[in-house]
């Protein structure tokens, strides 16, 4: 302890690394490299998500839904993930995954200018994942209530500041700025903030958004007039987002170690591999319900179908009608009987409710945009305590 303490003190930070690798190799010990690990796990997740992004292609092109907001923000995220995996490969030249002592001087100042890099990168790309979800929540539920759509905005200001505020500020972090990548030797003037609380701060505040974006869709299924089975099956459509939260903390104890850290180059591969399943994740969650919509249209006997019969008294046209909510899907009645009288009764059969079978949008005929009267929608979705809204085209 005190040969290390006396290196520390005594000795320039090149001279203390100089002299930890010759102790390396004398001592024997083992080095440590990640390369293999770096090459095909973010490989193997990034083809996860890039199936996932595929389906939810398919869905557009086969048109089971139309092109929104939500998808324009994942596709810009499925691209810097693309950015971001040939980083993460890049970075094995520059002695990612291996022992900062075994480093040249060039490689640990690149090193540490690529993790300038992946720290913005890293921001923008969650925050963009997030804006996804929020806008499929618009979509789905954004016509239920005036409150509740200005709920959804709210959460997407707040999601924008929060990115715009960390990228600024990792931005500003060092004066000068090359401080940052160059500041390690020593040698350099400079100084920077405290990068550990603001790396701790931006996990904690994105763990706690996470947190907020399941209540969210939780609170509006809690409404609808369905069985609690029912209720559950679409709430774990929404659910899986849990997901996110749980390596978004995983991911933070991987920060925590990281600062502490005397071997950044190889610590650093934790952090950024849990920060990479952290964006899959959020990406797969973000397509998982034009995912499920696809593969009901292609294998619908591999996904439960649950008929429900209900007393409703409305007015009905010719034809078959059905309710359509795009992306998530539909529910359909088929084959209705034609009523000769507005102030019939009849016993409609609601086929196929599943987690992504949503009564929330659009009434369509094969010829016509029909609107349901308040009456009848309260009824069928919340019961007669809350109002609906107005059906409309997306």
């Amino acid at each position: 302890m005190a040969v290390i303490h006396c290196v520390r003190v005594q000795c320039s930070v090149q001279q203390a690394l100089i002299t930890k690798n010759r102790t390396w190799q004398d001592c024997g010990f083992a080095y440590h490299d990640e390369g293999v690990s770096i090459a095909w796990v973010p490989s193997f997740l990034f083809g996860m998500v890039t199936l996932f992004f595929a389906m939810r292609l398919a869905t557009k092109w086969i048109g089971l839904s139309t092109w929104g907001l939500d998808d324009t923000t994942i596709t810009f995220a499925y691209v810097m993930m693309i950015a971001f995996l040939v980083a993460t490969h890049l970075g094995r030249q520059e002695g990612f995954g291996k022992d900062i002592w075994t480093l040249t001087v060039d490689q640990i100042t690149n090193f540490i200018r690529g993790f300038f890099a992946f720290e913005i990168v890293y921001s923008v790309t969650l925050a963009v994942i997030k804006a996804s979800i929020l806008f499929l929540y618009i979509r789905i539920f954004g016509a239920l209530t005036e409150t509740f759509r200005r709920i959804l905005w709210a959460t997407h200001i707040f999601n924008i500041v929060v990115c715009v505020t960390f990228v600024i500020v990792n931005l500003n972090q060092c004066k000068p700025l090359s401080y940052f990548w160059f500041g390690w030797d020593g040698r350099h003037p400079g100084y920077c903030i405290d990068l550990s609380a603001m790396a701790l701060s931006h996990a904690a505040i994105n763990i706690a958004l996470d947190l907020w974006m399941l209540v969210l869709p939780a609170t509006q299924i809690y409404k609808l007039n369905l069985q609690k089975r029912q209720k559950a099956g679409i709430m774990s459509m929404f659910g899986v987002g849990i997901f996110i939260t749980i390596v978004s903390a995983v991911r933070l104890r991987s920060v925590a170690q990281f600062n502490k850290s005397w071997n950044p180059t190889y610590d650093f591969f934790g952090l950024a591999l849990w920060s990479h399943i952290e964006l899959c994740v959020g990406t797969i969650v973000a397509c998982m319900p034009a995912a499920r919509a696809l593969v009901r249209r292609l294998f619908p006997e591999l996904l439960y179908v649950t008929n429900i019969s209900t007393n409703r008294t409305s007015t009905r046209a010719s034809g078959n009608v059905k309710i359509v909510s795009q992306d998530i899907a539909t529910i359909a009645t088929d084959d209705l009987p034609e009523s000769s009288t507005a102030n019939s009764t009849k016993k409609d059969s609601l086929a196929t409710l599943t987690p992504d079978r949503v009564p929330l949008r659009r009434l369509t005929t094969s010829d016509s945009l029909l609107q349901i009267s308040n009456s009848d929608r309260d009824r069928s979705l919340y019961g007669d305590s809350q109002k609906g809204s107005k059906l409309s085209d997306w």
